[in-house]
């Protein structure tokens, strides 16, 4: 098995999984755009390199970076960038491009790729996205496909864990839309348990995984419950059911024998 895994983009996700890596004895290195976490990451155990990339210009401190056996890239589009849906696929161009062609790549991208079209969405079916930001990691994860022999590709749903607290986002706010809508959301435990299985199991091969917990509550019970736990004020949302979709997560829990650790968002 593999030992020397570069993780690109060491934030909330990437930084987290970089460190347990590292208990788990891999020759982890990984990459910030802030000079500030250069040392966050040395203290982890984490070879640390300062990477930029702007268009068709990628800055890195330290060229090793893409000598690795394994490649985690977590770097999501930045959605107020002008012309993001052209401009990132040529970030994520720049960048794979660094990386040797026999480079096993994972690629994190979103379930946002599949349209609000009322339907289940599968790994079978063809991405349709209509924001912007959908239709950046669409372009981009056919780029890394093109590219690699080896690949994964993790879509993942709307993220929640510590610091990222989904009953702050609404907490208050007043009239809002589609309070029947089912959610679709991952905990950042199951996106780290999730990611290692994956990494080390190196079998996997040209895969498309969908990330979401099990089950799909209506937007008024989730944002309920998150802000009852913060003890915050609860949002007013309509009663009414709007554009929406249900990502399924059958194929990761079949094909990686997985059982997600949360698998309902009521109780993240």
């Amino acid at each position: 098995m593999s030992k020397k895994i570069s993780i690109i983009g060491c934030g909330w996700l990437g930084l987290p999984l970089a460190k347990q890596m590292v208990e788990d004895n891999w020759i982890v290195k990984g990459t910030t755009t802030s000079t500030e976490k250069i040392d966050v990451l040395t203290g982890a155990g984490i070879s640390a390199t300062l990477l930029k990339l702007e268009g068709s210009q990628l800055s890195v401190s330290d060229q090793s970076i893409f000598d690795c056996d394994i490649a985690y890239i977590n770097i999501p589009p930045r959605r107020r960038i002008a012309q993001i849906e052209t401009r990132y696929p040529q970030e994520i161009a720049t960048l794979i491009s660094a990386l040797h062609k026999s480079t096993r790549v994972i690629f994190v991208s979103s379930t946002g790729v599949y349209p609000d079209n009322h339907q289940l969405q599968t790994e079978e079916l063809e991405p349709v996205a209509s924001k912007r930001s959908g239709l950046a990691l669409v372009a981009a994860e056919s780029l890394v496909r093109n590219r690699f022999d080896k690949w994964v590709i993790l879509r993942l749903s709307g993220l929640a864990g510590p610091n990222r607290e989904p009953g702050r986002w609404f907490s208050g706010k007043k009239d809002l839309p589609n309070g029947l809508n089912p959610v679709n959301m991952v905990h950042l435990d199951d996106c780290i348990a999730l990611s290692k299985l994956i990494i080390e199991s190196d079998q996997v091969n040209q895969k498309v995984y969908n990330v979401c917990a099990d089950r799909h509550p209506v937007k008024i019970d989730f944002y309920n419950a998150q802000c009852e736990k913060l003890g915050i004020e609860k949002p007013m949302f309509r009663q009414e059911l709007g554009p929406h979709k249900v990502v399924k997560n059958d194929l990761v829990k079949k094909d990686m024998g997985y059982s997600f650790i949360y698998p309902d968002p009521l109780l993240f």
